[in-house]
């Protein structure tokens, strides 16, 4: 029987300028002793519909056998190295047993938590392609002590490529990006509208009165005047006076009308109106250029400006994405803004509840007027600079800020005061690690992780101007 130690992976302690943090690679706990044994295989196989066994390990924790590992060929059914059932494994008296991974050439499963060493009967089935059996004995392991680590062996030759594995999982989202610059200002306003259109002209003259019509017929003559008495015979008188002549006949009726004249020409068209009022100018196109190149408005107008703006309150402004972060100080005589001061992320091991919330945070967020020299020149306002909402950066938030290498011995612009190669804390946990913390080192290693109750500095960030 062939025993062969497992590595066991102890946590490490490295030193970062000064400061310890503990790294977080654990293969299996300390307290567990591995071992894994090849059993050697009694009997011949006999494969009933394909797969054959070629060899089986068993891995021991403690002197007791807890899986085995079964490699051979034809182990499931499927095409190439994929399988396309899960393969059984079952023990004689002890019944089927917990398939941990599988494929066509190796099978592991796990063995029960009270499992019996002895002699047994394995029987493995690959689905569609038929099954194997072996007869195997599972021994307990007395364990002695553990032996020094022997010297590293020679690397043997590169063994053969394996078949691919199985597409992974997706990975889960990444974080956001951070916000672009601000557009270019918008094209000149279009020109205002056309005024309105003149009022109509005068009304032509009237046209001259058509010609009169023609005359109407003479009306008829009026009777003749009744005849005079006849005189006496006498002598004749002289002769009569002649009888008054008859009155006048009717006149006659008046004439049709004439047709009207012709209409008289139209009268000139009335003078244009006035020209409608032209729209404001559009803004005019500010172009900026470094140092100053982002486009920001201040007091309502547009200027260039760097990418980190120093407000004069022990805050900058970071251009590029909006965010205002707090400067740290060197005079370090109790201010909370001092670049050399220390603090947990958690007190418990996995809460956010050390001294980076209950102090550093707290602090900013008071009002100041009672706490003196704790913000130095700046004492006296509501919280820190007049604003009460800081926060911890999550670790996209503080990369933003990270100069990589080469060009940076500290990889933090100097606007944001004096600053130490040294880790800096983010709100952003490890995942699957619930006692770690994504931090950021300005030494140049960038982002790494850190056991939450491990010391580390702290800066302050608020969203918004």
């Amino acid at each position: 029987m062939l025993t062969v130690a497992a590595t066991a992976h102890q946590r490490t302690t490295r030193t970062n300028k000064g400061i310890q943090l503990n790294s977080r690679r654990f293969i299996a706990p300390l307290r567990a002793i591995l071992a894994a044994s090849l059993i050697s295989v009694a009997g011949a196989g006999v494969a009933l519909a394909g797969p054959a066994i070629n060899s089986i390990f068993t891995t021991y924790n403690n002197g007791v056998p807890t899986a085995i590992t079964i490699t051979g060929t034809s182990l499931c059914s499927g095409s190439g190295n994929l399988c396309n059932s899960t393969p059984t494994v079952t023990l004689a008296g002890v019944g089927g047993l917990l398939i941990a991974s599988y494929s066509k050439t190796l099978v592991s499963a796990s063995l029960p938590a009270s499992f019996p060493p002895g002699d047994y009967v394995l029987v493995l089935t690959a689905g569609g392609v038929g099954n194997v059996s072996y007869n195997l004995t599972l021994d307990k392991q007395s364990q002695g002590p553990q032996g020094l680590v022997g010297p590293a062996g020679a690397q043997g030759p590169q063994g053969q490529q394996g078949p691919t594995g199985a597409p992974g999982l997706i990975g889960p989202q990444g974080f956001m990006g951070v916000i672009g610059p601000q557009g270019p200002l918008g094209l000149t306003g279009a020109t205002g509208p056309q005024g309105p259109i003149g009022l109509t002209g005068a009304t032509g003259a009237t046209g001259s009165t058509g010609p009169a019509g023609p005359a109407g017929p003479i009306g008829p003559t009026g009777p003749i005047g009744p005849a005079g008495a006849t005189g006496a015979t006498g002598l004749a008188g002289p002769a009569g006076s002649i009888g008054l002549t008859g009155p006048i006949g009717p006149a006659g009726a008046t004439g049709a009308t004439g047709s009207q004249g012709p209409i008289g020409p139209t009268g000139a068209t009335g003078a244009q109106g006035p020209q409608g009022i032209q729209g404001p100018a559009g803004p005019a196109f500010i172009g900026c250029t470094a140092p100053t190149a982002y486009l920001v408005i201040v007091g309502g107008n547009a200027a260039c400006q760097p990418r980190f703006k120093v407000n004069g309150d022990g805050t900058l402004t970071d251009n590029k994405t909006g965010l205002m972060w707090e400067v740290t100080t060197s005079t370090c005589s109790g201010e909370i803004t001092c670049y050399t001061d220390l603090y947990t992320w958690a007190a418990s091991g996995t809460n956010p509840d050390g001294t980076l919330y209950t102090t550093f945070l707290a602090t900013l967020n008071s009002n100041v007027a009672s706490i003196g020299p704790n913000f130095g020149s700046y004492s006296g306002s509501t919280c820190f600079a007049n604003h009460c909402d800081w926060r911890i950066p999550n670790i996209v938030e503080l990369e933003s800020i990270y100069v990589p290498p080469p060009n940076c011995p500290m990889c933090l612009d100097s606007a944001f005061g004096p600053s130490l190669a040294f880790a800096n804390w983010t709100s952003s946990r490890v995942l699957g690690e619930p006692s770690e913390v994504w931090i950021v080192d300005f030494g140049g290693q960038g982002a790494q992780d850190a056991i939450a109750s491990d010391a580390g500095r702290a800066r302050a960030v608020r969203s918004g101007r």
